[in-house]
């Protein structure tokens, strides 16, 4: 039982509108007289619970109006839901963009970190390269100058001897680039 039931029962119920639940389970508004203690439409037997006061008009609307707020609130509030769910999703979408931004990046790093250590391999290897290749080129051109002192003192036989002589000399001067005798 409700406490507007047993105010009923014990004859303390004010006079008013009620809902009240019937045995047989139906709901029902009805006027309740104190001072006569009786129901106007229904008779005390077969009324099982005195459930609430009916509201007056400024409540009901106050209750109206409570339940759109509530019922635009619950709107409001799946909507709030819906746009979270939402930013959880593409927040964990950009948190994985940028673990793998972040992973390609470091990649990238250490890419670049060995191309530089490559970089300066192949600069080490261009340098002693150019280095020997120098010093043969020195090598060959003490050689020719060799070669030219040791023609220059051969004794030649016939004509066509000495311009294949001087052709061989000529081209020894052109790479020594002069014409000096030693």
């Amino acid at each position: 039982m409700t406490n507007l039931t047993d105010k009923w029962k014990k004859g303390e119920l004010p006079s008013g509108w009620y809902y009240v639940r019937l045995i047989r389970g139906e709901y029902r508004i009805d006027l309740y007289i104190n001072g006569k203690n009786e129901w106007i439409d229904c008779p005390d037997n077969i009324i099982d619970t005195v459930v609430c006061e009916v509201p007056s008009y400024d409540e009901y609307q106050k209750l109206l109006s409570d339940q759109l707020a509530k019922n635009e609130a619950v709107e409001i509030n799946a909507e709030l839901e819906a746009e979270n769910t939402k930013l959880k999703t593409e927040n964990k979408w950009y948190s994985e963009q940028l673990n793998e931004a972040v992973k390609e990046v470091a990649k990238l790093k250490e890419d670049y970190n060995r191309m530089g250590k490559l970089l300066r391999k192949m600069e080490e290897s261009d340098n002693a390269r150019e280095k020997f290749q120098n010093e043969q080129i020195e090598k060959l051109k003490e050689l020719l100058k060799e070669c030219r002192f040791l023609l220059g003192k051969t004794p030649y036989e016939n004509m066509s001897q000495y311009l294949t002589f001087n052709d061989v000399m000529n081209r020894i001067d052109q790479v020594l680039g002069d014409k000096t005798d030693d």
